[in-house]
C-alpha cells in the first residue's frame, strides 16, 4: 500500500526511513539472505532531478542505513560473515530533451500502444512499449499479426509506415535498431548513418552501409 501511496502523492523520499528501520531491523533475525528497496533515488530521478536535492538525500538515508546496519552486525559478531551489496537496476543521466515514447507513438503515429501503469491492460495493441530507465526502450511492433515472427525492418515500414523515419527524425532519439530483413543480424539507424550488424560462430560482424551510426571514424 506504501508504494502506490508514494507514487500518487509525489513524496518520493516517503519509503527510505521505513526501508532503513527495515535493513536494521533484519539484523537481529537469523537468515541467509535479505533484501531491502530504497525507491527514492529512482523516483526523483526520473520525475525531478537526478543531481537534484531530493535524491541527493536519499543516498545520504541509504549511506545511513548501511553505517547503522553495519555497526548493528559488528555488535552482533556476524559482520565479518555477511556481504552486503548494493546494486541498482540501471543509471541515469540529466535529461535534456525528454520524449516520452509510448505516448508519442499514440499521438504522433496513431498507434494503440500498451506500456506501464494502467495502459498495460490495453486490449489488442499494435504496440508495446517497455521503456528501460530514461535511455533505452523496447517497441514490440504488431506485424502481419501477433502470431507471426516479430516484424523486421522492411515488414516495419510495411505494416507502420511513417514510424520508423519519424522516430529517426525525433532530436530526442539518438539510435533506432530493427531486425534485419532475412533474420540475420540487425539494422542500427542514426541521422549520422546506417549500419549492419550480425553475430556469429567466428564473432561478430559490422558493415557500414551509409555513414557511421554511432559518429565513429
Amino acid at each position: 500500500a506504501l508504494w502506490p501511496y508514494i507514487h500518487y502523492s509525489r513524496r518520493w523520499g516517503a519509503a527510505e526511513p521505513l526501508a532503513a528501520r527495515a535493513l536494521v531491523a533484519t539484523v537481529s533475525v537469523r537468515s541467509e539472505f535479505r533484501f531491502v528497496a530504497f525507491p527514492g533515488i529512482d523516483w526523483y530521478s526520473h520525475y525531478v532531478d537526478p543531481d537534484g536535492h531530493g535524491a541527493l538525500e536519499c543516498y545520504r538515508r541509504i549511506d545511513r542505513a548501511v553505517g547503522e546496519a553495519a555497526a548493528a552486525l559488528q555488535r552482533s559478531g556476524t559482520y565479518e560473515d555477511t556481504l552486503i551489496v548494493v546494486c541498482s537496476d540501471h543509471g541515469h543521466t540529466r535529461v535534456g530533451t525528454h520524449y516520452d515514447l509510448p505516448v508519442r507513438l499514440e499521438e504522433d503515429f496513431g498507434l494503440r500502444v500498451a506500456y506501464h501503469s494502467r495502459a498495460v491492460f490495453k486490449r489488442d495493441p499494435d504496440a508495446v512499449a517497455c521503456v528501460s530507465g530514461n535511455g533505452m526502450c523496447q517497441v514490440y511492433l504488431r506485424g502481419a499479426d501477433w502470431t507471426s515472427p516479430p516484424p523486421s525492418r522492411d515488414e516495419i515500414d510495411r505494416h507502420h509506415p511513417g514510424v520508423r523515419e519519424g522516430l529517426l527524425g525525433e532530436p530526442a532519439i539518438d539510435l533506432v535498431i530493427t531486425r534485419a530483413d532475412d533474420e540475420a543480424g540487425l539494422w542500427i539507424e542514426s541521422r549520422r548513418g546506417r549500419a549492419h550488424l550480425e553475430e556469429s560462430p567466428d564473432g561478430v560482424g559490422y558493415r557500414v552501409e551509409d555513414g557511421d551510426p554511432f559518429g565513429w571514424d
